[in-house]
């Protein structure tokens, strides 16, 4: 977020169109740590429950492209209804 939201500003979008992005830069950067091997919850899960990482990114799988897609169709619809 450090590096994306100074380079969303100095583009000089319409307000409208930089909320979309700014959506867009903000839900990626949550989805990127929250199914990080760095999250805090997945360490926690890691270490006191005895799995691999292999293992429980198997268990992600669907997870994983629905919130991907839930966030690009969104995005998607935040654009047409501009």
């Amino acid at each position: 977020l450090a590096v994306n939201l100074p380079i969303l500003t100095m583009m000089n979008l319409p307000l409208n169109t930089l909320y979309v992005y700014l959506f867009f830069v903000f839900a990626s950067g949550f989805i990127g740590y929250y199914f990080s091997p760095i999250h805090l919850c997945q360490v926690l899960t890691i270490s006191e429950m005895g799995v691999s990482t292999m293992d429980m990114y198997k268990e992600y799988k669907t997870y994983i492209p629905t919130v991907l897609g839930i966030l690009i169709l969104s995005t998607l619809f935040f654009f047409l209804t501009l």
